[in-house]
């Protein structure tokens, strides 16, 4: 994904992200939009293998972004079922980026 194929919307998702989060890096910020966007917070997980597709970056990079989001406690990480590295990501409940 490159910035230049962004939606008005997200830009502005993106942008809350980081004015309420400032120490979020780029991509910690992108999965943060992704997963607002998803729909109703803490109900639609993602997979964090799609996400990396969807980005097109590296799936360890998702998957560190994702754990350090879990650290701040922005969001759930769960294991996958099965043999994939494949991990399930969502928000938490107010975790969700208001109008600044």
């Amino acid at each position: 994904m490159n910035i230049e194929s962004l939606t008005c919307e997200q830009v502005g998702r993106l942008t809350r992200w980081l004015q309420r989060y400032p120490g979020l890096d780029g991509l910690e910020a992108l999965l943060l939009a992704r997963l607002e966007s998803a729909g109703d917070v803490g109900r639609v997980p993602l997979d964090s293998g799609r996400l990396s597709r969807e980005l097109e970056v590296a799936h360890a990079l998702v998957r560190r972004s994702a754990s350090s989001l879990e650290n701040r406690g922005l969001i759930e990480v769960t294991a996958r079922r099965g043999a994939g590295p494949g991990l399930w990501l969502s928000l938490i409940d107010g975790g969700a980026a208001g109008e600044p």
